[in-house]
Parts: C-alpha cells; sequence; structure tokens
C-alpha cells in the first residue's frame, strides 16, 4: 500500500512530524513518521538602492549595496559574490562586508554588476544595475573669449 501526502502553497508552519495513517473497520495502521522541515528561500531585499542605471562621473566612485535575507538556519553557509559584466569581482579592495547578508561593492568602471546570494539550499541573482561612466567636461576660456 502507497500513501502519498502532497502539500500546496507550503509556508514554514507544515515543518514537523508527518505519518500515514490507514484504519479500515478492522485495523488502523500508521507508519513511522517523517519529518517535514521547511527552509525560506534566499532573496535579495535590497540592491543597488533599486536603481537600474547609475551615472558616474569620471574618476568618481559609487558603492552598491547588496543585502539578502536568508532562512537562519542556513546563514552559516550564505555566501555573497559580485560580477561585473558576468565576470566574478575578486578585488577584496573593492568589497566591504557589514556581516551576514549584507555587502557594498566600491565601483569605479562602468559595466553591469550583479549581487549573487548562495547557500546550501539555493543560488539566487539580482537584477542587472548599470554603471554609466561620463567623462569629466573640462572647459578653458581663451583670449578671445575674455
Amino acid at each position: 500500500m502507497k500513501c502519498t501526502f502532497r502539500l500546496r502553497n507550503i509556508s514554514s508552519d507544515d515543518s514537523g512530524e508527518l505519518r500515514c495513517e490507514v484504519s479500515t473497520a478492522l485495523d488502523r495502521l500508521q507508519s513511522e513518521p517523517a519529518f517535514l522541515t521547511v527552509v525560506k528561500r534566499t532573496r535579495i531585499v535590497e540592491f543597488a538602492k533599486d536603481r537600474d542605471i547609475i551615472d558616474l562621473v569620471q574618476g568618481g566612485q559609487v558603492q552598491l549595496e547588496c543585502r539578502v535575507e536568508a532562512d537562519p538556519r542556513l546563514t552559516g553557509s550564505l555566501q555573497l559574490a559580485w560580477r561585473h559584466n558576468g565576470s566574478l569581482v575578486t578585488s577584496m579592495r573593492r568589497l566591504v562586508s557589514h556581516g551576514q547578508g549584507h555587502t557594498d561593492l566600491k565601483v569605479t568602471e562602468a559595466g553591469d554588476y550583479e549581487c549573487v546570494a548562495s547557500s546550501d539550499l539555493d543560488t539566487v541573482t539580482s537584477r542587472v544595475a548599470r554603471v554609466r561612466v561620463r567623462p569629466v567636461l573640462q572647459v578653458s576660456l581663451t583670449s578671445e573669449m575674455r
């Protein structure tokens, strides 16, 4: 005999012990317990102040922020990383960590930036923030303009 239990719209409240029970007029049978643990998915709650395009003056710097929420049982495995034009940012001097689930990236180059959060359960990637670097305009006065 097979017992199937399906849950829809599952939440952390559904965590706990489950048993399959079969009752007849003559008998009642119960399975060994199974334990269900529902873990919340990792999600990016704040990224680049919710701006899609960021203009930066050449020689300037902007700080991109990434804040993540993860199930407390997974925070030990939570890792945050940054990608610039699809490649992993490895320059540690550009990274600022504020503790578990919160990091900033100091940006001086144009391109597409994403925050990637990984845990034992899942990996999520932020939307893209495009940084555009504008040249500094220099105006010089000639003697004819004076």
